[in-house]
């Protein structure tokens, strides 16, 4: 209060870090008069949202191909990119990433009461094989025959199947 005989009295704000849930009690002294108040009050902590995301793939072979981000355990959803991570929307749930290179996506979700938390998603260029040799066994068939074609990479083996016979090692 402000006034004859009152000195103004400005009031004091202290600031904590409540983490868990439960009644909280604030003593106030007043050393000049003797007297002592207190009041408590109870704080709810509202746990954070198990915030998820997926990705309908995570490797992909063209740059600029559509990949879906799908977002869970939230209500509302903001979307971000490492650069060349290109989205169809900032927001929202379900996006679509269009990356033009590897990228990172994080997704923040916020649940009804206010709280965030984050999940992340990278997808990443596959690479185009180099194909060192291919074969087929019989290499001359009749029509209707069929016959076995083995494609050689550097690294991988790759069997393609005839129509009528399937593919074996």
């Amino acid at each position: 209060d402000a006034g004859a005989g009152h000195p103004e009295r400005p009031s004091r704000l202290q600031a904590i870090t409540v983490s868990t849930s439960g009644s909280y009690s604030v003593v106030y002294t007043d050393v000049a008069n003797q007297v002592s108040t207190s009041n408590t009050i109870v704080v709810t902590v509202n746990p954070l949202p198990t915030v998820g995301v997926g990705a309908s793939s995570s490797v992909y072979c063209t740059p600029g191909s559509p990949v879906t981000l799908t977002a869970t355990g939230a209500t509302s959803y903001t979307w971000a990119a490492t650069t060349g991570g290109n989205l169809s929307s900032a927001s929202g749930n379900p996006v679509t990433a269009t990356p033009s290179q590897a990228a990172t996506y994080t997704v923040t979700g916020t649940d009804d009461n206010g709280c965030q938390n984050t999940a992340q998603v990278s997808l990443t260029i596959g690479t185009t094989p180099t194909i060192t040799g291919i074969t087929a066994t019989p290499s001359t068939v009749c029509p209707g025959g069929s016959s076995q074609l083995l494609v050689s990479t550097p690294t991988l083996t790759y069997c393609v199947p005839s129509l009528s016979n399937g593919c074996s090692f």
